[in-house]
C-alpha cells in the first residue's frame, strides 16, 4: 500500500508542477490526480471497514462457539445425570427386610431433595441456548448433539416418573397384614 501511496503522491506532483509551468491540460491533469487520491481514500476507508467487520464476525464466531462449548458442559453431565435418574426410577426392586425398605425411601426422599438444583441447572441450559439463538443464526453445536427439546422431553418424563415410584414405595411401606390387638 505504501508503494501505491508513493505513486499517487509523484503523479499530484507532477500535476503542480504541470499547473506552476503553465500547461495547457495542466487542470485536466490536475482533476484527474484528485480523483485518483479520491478513489484511493475510497479504498483506504474500504478497507478499513472490511478489517473491522472480519474482526466483528471474528469476535461474534469465538463468542458463539465458547457458548455452544459452555453448553455442551453442562448438557452432557445433566443428560448422564437424566439418564441415570430415569434408570433409577424405573428399576425394579426387591426388598428383603424393613432396613432395606427404610433406605429406599431415605434414597427416594434424599433424590426428590435434589431435584430444585437441578431443575435449575436445567433453567440455566435453557438460557444458554437462548442467548446462544440470538447470536448464532445458522450451523449446529459442534461439540454435543444434545439439544434443550430433548432434555427439557426427558426432564418431563423425569418429573412423570417420580410420583409413580412415590406411590410404589408408598405401597411396599404398608404392611402387608394387620393383626387386630
Amino acid at each position: 500500500m505504501g508503494i501505491h501511496r508513493e505513486r499517487l503522491d509523484q503523479i499530484a506532483n507532477l500535476a503542480q508542477d504541470m499547473v506552476q509551468q503553465g500547461f495547457s491540460k495542466a487542470a485536466e491533469v490536475a482533476a484527474r490526480s484528485q480523483a485518483m487520491n479520491g478513489l484511493w481514500e475510497n479504498l483506504l476507508v474500504a478497507r478499513t471497514k472490511h478489517r473491522e467487520d472480519l474482526e466483528t464476525a471474528r469476535e461474534t464466531q469465538e463468542k458463539i462457539d465458547t457458548m455452544r462449548l459452555e453448553f455442551a458442559k453442562k448438557a452432557n453431565p445433566f443428560n448422564n445425570w437424566l439418564e441415570g435418574a430415569r434408570e433409577d426410577l424405573l428399576d425394579t426392586f426387591v426388598c428383603h427386610s424393613i432396613d432395606e425398605v427404610n433406605s429406599l425411601v431415605t434414597a427416594h426422599e434424599e433424590f426428590k431433595a435434589c431435584l430444585p438444583e437441578f431443575h435449575q441447572i436445567f433453567l440455566d441450559i435453557q438460557q444458554l441456548q437462548q442467548e446462544i439463538d440470538v447470536v448464532a443464526t445458522f450451523g449446529s453445536n459442534p461439540y454435543t448433539n444434545l439439544e434443550v427439546d430433548s432434555l427439557g422431553t426427558k426432564w418431563n418424563e423425569l418429573l412423570q416418573l417420580i410420583p409413580q415410584r412415590d406411590q410404589l414405595l408408598q405401597v411396599i411401606t404398608k404392611p402387608f397384614f394387620t393383626f387386630p390387638l
